[in-house]
Formats: structure tokens, C-alpha cells, sequence
């Protein structure tokens, strides 16, 4: 993902500086703080910074489940588009089934669907009649933060956004009046980022 120049660090001061807080009491909170802020962020849309190549997997005939590599594990949000290779030609894109996932069956042909049914493994339909390899790109999870030196995932123009929500959640904690209003601003930002995302993907695609 292309990270911001923001670390979890430089974001909580910005919002005790904000809040004029108790900084001991703030610092307790802010891995726990920023994970949210982050995941917010990163499950608010679909954005193309976030989207991520999966490592291809080798499909045989008559199996129907294949496990994700280790990779790619515990990071798929959702899929975002996959597609099988027949050799080296690329067969017509899958459609993405989220909910409800594709079922089990013993029925054969060449797959036209596929989910993901656990953080680790994909279920193809139908079930594969011949070998193929299954290419894919998925929606990234994000960063699982575990020290405040590390950075947001969204890009710069997502700073904002990052500021809004941080001090929203620092202003939930400490059941302040003004927590509403910067929920508001945090998620306005956030839609407005989506939107001009939307544009320029129509723009591209035009």
C-alpha cells in the first residue's frame, strides 16, 4: 500500500495538542485508538491504493477448495477481481461471490464464481474439470499496528481524514460533547475522498 507520511505517533500528539488531554492517559489508548482509525479508513471503500496482486494458485482438476499462500493470509478483506489462465491464455474474468459464498457441489465444468469462505482459503464453481491457474487481487486488510513509530496505510491525501477520525475517537473516550461532531467530519471526509476516487476511476476507465 503507498503509506502515508503519518506515523500513530505524530497523529495521537496532533490529537492531545487538540484535545489539550492527559497525555499518560491518551498514550495508554493509542494503538488501540489508531487500529480503529485505520481499519475505518481502509473498509470505507474499495479504494485502489489498498488493492493488492495475490499470489497465483495452481487449480486441479476436481478440487473445489484451494488454501491462499501464507502471504496473503489474514489479509484479504475481500476479493476484488479474479480470473483463471488456461496455460498462459486468460480465461474470462470470475464473478465475485461475497454473500452468500458459492455452495459445495460435484458438479464439473470451467469455473465461472468463486469466494472467500475463511481469512485462509477460496472455494471455486463449479468444481474445476481441468487444470488452470487462478490469478486475483484483493482488497488489503491493513496494517495490524503493534508500535506507534508505524504509519497509516492511506495515502497523503487521506490525512485529513486520519486527524478528523483519531480525534474523534480520543474525544469518544473521554465522553466529550464534541465527540459527534468529529464523527461527522471524519466520515464527511472519507466520502468526499470516495467520490473523487469514484470520479477518477470513471475518468480512467473513459
Amino acid at each position: 500500500m503507498a503509506a502515508t507520511q503519518l506515523t500513530v505517533a505524530q497523529v495521537t500528539t496532533h490529537a492531545q495538542n487538540f484535545c489539550k488531554s492527559n497525555s499518560n492517559l491518551l498514550s495508554a489508548e493509542e494503538l488501540r485508538i489508531a487500529q480503529t482509525v485505520n481499519n475505518e479508513v481502509n473498509g470505507y471503500y474499495q479504494w485502489r491504493w489498498g488493492i493488492t496482486a495475490g499470489t497465483n494458485i495452481a487449480i486441479a482438476s476436481g478440487t473445489q477448495e484451494y488454501n491462499l499462500a501464507a502471504g496473503d493470509t489474514g489479509r484479504v478483506r475481500s476479493l476484488n477481481e479474479a480470473w483463471l489462465l488456461s496455460g498462459a491464455t486468460d480465461q474470462f474474468p470470475l464473478m465475485i461471490a461475497d454473500d452468500p459464498p458459492v455452495y459445495t457441489t460435484d458438479t464439473t465444468g470451467q469455473p465461472f464464481a468463486v469466494s472467500l469462505i475463511t481469512d485462509a482459503r477460496l472455494r471455486l464453481f463449479p468444481t474445476p474439470d481441468a487444470t488452470y491457474t487462478l490469478s486475483f487481487r484483493y482488497q488489503n486488510a491493513g496494517t495490524v499496528f503493534t508500535a506507534n513509530t508505524e504509519t497509516y496505510d492511506a495515502p497523503y491525501r487521506f490525512d485529513g481524514a486520519v486527524k478528523a477520525g483519531v480525534i474523534w475517537q480520543f474525544l469518544e473516550f473521554m465522553d466529550d460533547q464534541r465527540a459527534p461532531l468529529w464523527k461527522e467530519n471524519f466520515y464527511g471526509q472519507l466520502e468526499r475522498l470516495r467520490r473523487i476516487e469514484m470520479k477518477r476511476l470513471h475518468i480512467s476507465k473513459g
